[in-house]
Parts: structure tokens; C-alpha cells; sequence
């Protein structure tokens, strides 16, 4: 399910941003495990890519309490599984 952010000024719910970043992440590396044929891979990348779409535009619209580490995890989203 996808995370709603109701306020980025909150310290706490802007984690929520944060959590799709790592959703995407972690379900881009699932898929790129899975073997090509694999019935889940489409859905694991296509998941991926809704966490990671959701949590891009947020990216710089908050303040200190996500600003300062929320880029990491954006790039750790956007960089390919090795």
C-alpha cells in the first residue's frame, strides 16, 4: 500500500517518504533476483516504480526533517540492482 504524507513539516510522517524510497529499492534488487521468467518480476518492477514515483516529487518539498537524509535513499532508489 502506498504511504500518504499528510505533512512534510512533520518530522515524523515525512518518513513516510523515506519508506517508499526503500520500498522501491528494495523491491527493484527482488526483481532483478528473480529469475527472467519469473511470474512476480513485472510486478515487483512496476511496484517499484509506483514507490518511486510517489516519493520523487516530495523529495525537496519538506523541510530539515527530511531534507537531510531523504536524498540518499532517492539515490539508493534510482541506482540499478547490481
Amino acid at each position: 500500500q502506498m504511504p500518504v504524507v499528510s505533512d512534510l513539516n512533520d518530522f515524523q510522517t515525512v518518513h513516510l517518504v523515506g519508506l517508499s524510497f526503500s520500498r522501491a529499492w528494495t523491491m527493484k534488487g527482488i526483481a532483478k533476483s528473480l529469475p527472467h521468467n519469473h511470474r512476480l518480476k513485472k510486478q515487483f518492477e512496476t511496484t517499484a516504480d509506483r514507490f518511486l514515483q510517489n516519493a520523487l516529487p516530495l523529495l525537496f518539498k519538506g523541510n530539515y526533517g527530511g531534507d537531510h537524509w531523504l536524498a540518499s535513499f532517492a539515490v539508493y532508489a534510482l541506482e540499478e540492482p547490481k
